[in-house]
């Protein structure tokens, strides 16, 4: 009988030599895949990558999980994970699939998912920079007073002032690298009295605007083909526009490229915009 088909999650690190030769005549046989020294899983999720991850965690024993592989398992499911990355306190080989980093992560920053060590969600978000930071805010996994406490928390850790100038770059709390990268242009043309993902009720529907100048009822929406062209999200979208306009609400609508590439026009829409509404 394979031993794997009895573990919970099909992965197995043996303790005693006997099991030891068991699994690797198994996998002589091709019925169990060695994922990474000293840890086993069924074939059919070699290529799993929350099985990947576990695997990596119960090779490290008391490592932490950093980053990609931390998000995955917590606010980010969807989120790539190209390598898996751990923090160690000591040095060890680095099996291939892993990076493996030396450093001593406070206790408080660090939390248990499923057995599974890996750093707090305000700490993961900023090892995984800006989209980590806005995916985090979005998700509600942390918030940015959260973020800093963590990076207070590890001084002279590579990297920090990177992360400090990011926080920074977040304070309006974007949901998306657009909606950062909106934010930035209206500081920089010194427009104010807006706020970000402002809740609107109509009716019994709940809207969130990207940005609002709420007094004048005037709403920003940043457009991504990749979520916004998908069908479902498109009627969404269509009822949201329609109930807020009905409301009284002007939204002006930009993408991407047109915040990229046409940062001008954006902004002389939105001030001409204002003008007409406060008039």
């Amino acid at each position: 009988m394979n031993p794997i088909e009895d573990s919970a999650d099909g992965l197995l690190a043996p303790r005693t030599p006997a099991l030891q030769r068991r699994l690797r005549r198994l996998t002589e046989r091709g019925e169990v895949v060695r994922l990474f020294p000293g840890v086993y899983c069924h074939p059919a999720l070699e290529a799993d990558v929350p099985t990947r991850i576990r695997g990596a965690a119960l090779w490290s024993g008391a490592g932490v999980l950093l980053g990609a592989a931390a998000a995955r398992l917590t606010f980010w499911p969807e989120l790539e994970v190209r390598t898996i990355a751990l923090a160690l306190g000591s040095k060890r080989r680095q099996p291939r699939g892993l990076r493996i980093s030396e450093q001593r992560l406070p206790t408080e920053l660090i939390m248990e998912h499923r057995g599974v060590r890996l750093t707090v969600p305000s700490l993961t978000a900023l090892d995984l920079g800006g989209p980590g930071i806005d995916r985090a805010l979005l998700r509600r996994a942390a918030n940015l007073d959260e973020m800093r406490e963590a990076l207070a928390r590890c001084p002279g850790r590579a990297g920090n002032r990177a992360r400090r100038l990011l926080l920074d770059d977040s304070r309006d709390e974007p949901w998306s690298e657009a909606e950062r990268l909106l934010h930035r242009q209206l500081r920089g043309a010194k427009i104010t009295g807006w706020r970000t993902n402002v809740e609107v009720w109509c009716g019994p529907q709940q809207y969130f605007i990207d940005a609002a100048f709420a007094r004048l009822l005037i709403g920003i929406e940043v457009d991504g083909y990749a979520v916004h062209g998908q069908r479902g999200q498109f009627e969404r979208d269509r009822q949201k526009w329609s109930d807020l306009t009905a409301a009284g609400w002007t939204l002006l609508h930009f993408t991407w490229r047109q915040l990229d590439e046409r940062p001008d026009w954006v902004i002389a829409t939105i001030q001409q915009t204002l003008r007409r509404k406060s008039r």
